[in-house]
């Protein structure tokens, strides 16, 4: 017998290996496979084995081994649907990626032909003297990844910059299907025209989902402005910014208010703690929450979880 249970709690795969099983068609495999995310299931038998080993991959590894790995990837064929690729670097000692596995890691997303999610950590490496060609190679692969729908971009540390930022966000919004997005560019001396290079992912074809942690650059509200383009974004439904110890005054609060302008937008979180908001964007940040509360894009105050979800959340 052969069943699937999917609950709020968890999913289970319960499988044995009999005819029936063998007559279920690859599609429905890899339907099951992506919906539990373990490498269980590709246990079950041979047939399994051969059709989803690798299809939920994990690695922590260290930087100089990346090339390794990847190639590895590759050179099997491995049919790759979410990828976690951990290569943090070690700030102490100023590692980072070395060149080859730059070119691996963007010959995977040229070819991985199933490639539907990546979780990227390339943290820490700002003591590296050429990590900035390096990463700017990484983040001009990505618009190349044929079948990519979700994002996760961690690079906490790295020293990147406008420029960086820049090449970061002119890739993903050329990135056809990708629906979701997770930037962590927290302690990257990021200025306005960074912000303002985030704020044209609103050009992005397919992007509805975009959380931004910026802590710690130097975004002023010129950053704030530019950040708040976002408005013009046709199908975005969730947007989450960290804005913490960004030298963000009332000009910049105001520009954020804004942001209620966006057709499609279910869920709006911004943080801007340690700031230097005064009491006039302070009362333009409650009365935007207020008007959200108060019914627009059909948000309710009732206590169901749908509706909490879809709450403001206005920090100050």
């Amino acid at each position: 017998h052969f069943y699937i249970h999917i609950s709020a709690v968890k999913t289970e795969v319960v499988c044995c290996t009999m005819p029936h099983l063998l007559n279920l068609a690859d599609d429905l495999f890899e339907m099951i496979c992506d919906a539990v995310q373990t490498r269980a299931f590709s246990h079950t038998c041979r047939r399994t084995w051969r059709l989803l080993q690798r299809r939920h991959t994990k690695y922590k590894i260290d930087p100089n081994d990346a090339e390794a790995v990847v190639v590895a990837l590759v050179s099997r064929n491995a049919k790759v649907h979410t990828l976690c690729l951990n290569a943090d670097g070690d700030q102490h000692k100023g590692i980072g990626m070395l060149p080859a596995g730059v070119e691996a890691l963007g010959l995977l997303l040229k070819t991985a032909p199933s490639l539907h999610t990546l979780i990227l950590k390339l943290c820490n490496y700002q003591c590296t003297p050429k990590v900035d060609d390096a990463q700017a190679r990484i983040f001009a692969s990505l618009k190349d990844a044929p079948c990519l729908r979700e994002l996760s971009l961690e690079l906490n540390g790295n020293d990147i910059g406008d420029c960086g930022t820049q090449t970061i966000a002119n890739s993903l919004k050329e990135a056809p299907f990708l629906t979701s997005l997770y930037l962590d560019l927290r302690n990257n001396h990021i200025s306005d025209m960074g912000a303002i290079a985030i704020g044209s992912l609103k050009d992005a074809p397919s992007l509805r989902s975009l959380k931004l942690n910026l802590y710690n650059n130097k975004l002023g509200n010129g950053g704030a402005i530019g950040l708040a383009a976002l408005k013009d974004a046709p199908l975005l439904e969730t947007l989450e910014f960290e804005l913490h110890m960004n030298m963000i005054m009332d000009p910049g609060a105001l520009a954020m208010c804004s942001l209620i302008q966006a057709p499609a937008l279910r869920r709006l979180k911004i943080n801007l703690c340690l700031n230097h908001v005064g009491h006039t964007g302070a009362l333009a940040l409650i009365a935007m929450r207020d008007e959200m509360l108060g019914g627009w894009k059909g948000v309710s105050v009732g206590s169901s979880e749908d509706d909490k979800s879809r709450r403001p959340e206005i920090l100050i």
